[in-house]
């Protein structure tokens, strides 16, 4: 379970909302998914949040793990954050391609925050 768990902790920005995203399709998408909120991504992680911020170009998501983290891999954060970044500034990324900067927080069962992944542009090679 643990590395199945750990696999899917990041889940990026789904192609509905194109690398090149304007302010307004951006918000578009956060109208879409909001009624489908909480919903599951996977057994242990369901997204209970979705928000864009056009003044600061974030697009912020919350996830819950379903089982507590303490059953994770010492390390497994870094790691994550090294592929959430690696996600959001590839050719097609976010961050990379149009400056918005990708937040994932991820939180514990009880819903206490245990940790927050940042892609801001100037991250990106």
């Amino acid at each position: 379970m643990r590395a199945f768990l750990i696999a899917l902790i990041v889940v990026g920005l789904p192609s509905v909302l194109s690398a090149q995203a304007s302010c307004a399709e951006a918000k578009a998408y956060e109208a879409q998914i909001q009624p489908t909120i909480p919903r599951m991504i996977d057994k242990y992680t369901e997204i209970t949040g979705f928000s864009v911020d056009c003044d600061t170009r974030v697009v912020e998501f919350r996830k819950r793990l379903l089982v507590s983290s303490a059953v994770m891999e010492p390390g497994v954060f870094a790691r994550k954050q090294q592929q959430h970044t690696a996600l959001h500034c590839n050719h097609q990324g976010l961050a990379s391609v149009s400056g918005w900067t990708a937040v994932d927080k991820i939180h514990e069962p009880t819903n206490e925050l245990v940790f927050t992944f940042v892609t801001r542009p100037d991250d990106c090679p």
